[in-house]
Parts: C-alpha cells; sequence; structure tokens
C-alpha cells in the first residue's frame, strides 16, 4: 500500500518503519505508537513518523486530548473481550450507538487513515467526519454489507 496508518509496539521504530517504507515507495504514511499501544489513541501522547507526499520523513507528537479536545481515556476504558464481543461492540460503534472513549478511539485512528488518504487536510478534520460518520450509521451498513457478501461465498 502506498498510504496508510501503520502501529509500532515501540515509538522508537516509527522513524525506521517510516524511512522503510519511503524506500519500498509508500507516499502518505503515518508510523504510530501511543504509550507502548500500536495505535493512535487517547491514552496518551502519541509518537508520529510522517512520510509526506512531497517525501520527507518528519516525527511529531499528538496529544488528543489537548490538541483535539478528546477525553484523555484509561487504557482499561478500550479493551475489549472475546471475538463475539468484540463485535458486538464493532457493531455498537459502527451504529453510533455506543459514544465514549471506544468511539474516540475509532475515529481518531479512522481519522489518521482519512488525513493519509488525501480526503481530509488534518486528522482534527478526520475526526469530526469519522463521528458523524458513525452517527449516521453508515459503516453499519457497510460492515453488514461485507458480513452478508463474506457469507454468500461460504454457503453450501
Amino acid at each position: 500500500a502506498r498510504r496508510g496508518v501503520i502501529g509500532v509496539y515501540s515509538p522508537e521504530y516509527c522513524g525506521t518503519m517510516a524511512r522503510a517504507l519511503k524506500q519500498l515507495g509508500a507516499e502518505h504514511v503515518l508510523v504510530v505508537n501511543t504509550n507502548g499501544i500500536d495505535e493512535l489513541s487517547t491514552t496518551g501522547v502519541a509518537h508520529v513518523a510522517e512520510l509526506t507526499p512531497q517525501g520527507e520523513i518528519r516525527e511529531w507528537q499528538l496529544d488528543a486530548a489537548a490538541e483535539l479536545g478528546m477525553p484523555r481515556a484509561e487504557l482499561e476504558q478500550l479493551r475489549g473481550g472475546d471475538a463475539s464481543e468484540n463485535a458486538a461492540i464493532l457493531r455498537e460503534l459502527f451504529a453510533g450507538e455506543r459514544p465514549g472513549p471506544m468511539q474516540d478511539a475509532v475515529a481518531l485512528n479512522a481519522a489518521a487513515g482519512l488525513y493519509v488518504a488525501g480526503v481530509c487536510e488534518s486528522i482534527e478534520h478526520g475526526v469530526a467526519v469519522a463521528h458523524e460518520s458513525m452517527k449516521s450509521g453508515a459503516p453499519r451498513k457497510t460492515l453488514d454489507a461485507w458480513v452478508s457478501a463474506s457469507n454468500a461465498g461460504h454457503s453450501s
């Protein structure tokens, strides 16, 4: 993929991964870590290495609470459960039926994807777009369509 958001388990590898992705032909990538979590999170300050569309690699910090007005979350508030519980949580999130820390975390990571895809000019704009999309229930409809298509391929 030429564009994307990639999490690494340690912030010290963000820059290294961004440089490697540049050599592999990536165009716009964010390599992220938040307090040892391999994604953007509202639990603390994220370390980000960005390969820009101009081919530059810049490293920066993102504090979603301070910079985007998202409430700080505790890691425990973001924990899921087993596969069926996680599927139910995802359906609720995508239907806009689960406001709170999990929805903020999903919006933050979706926003990063929208930013590197060129759909939004900033992560802040992407957060607003992602929250609005979840409130509309559109992601749930897409998920349901994917599930139906996947199940149709497995019918006997």
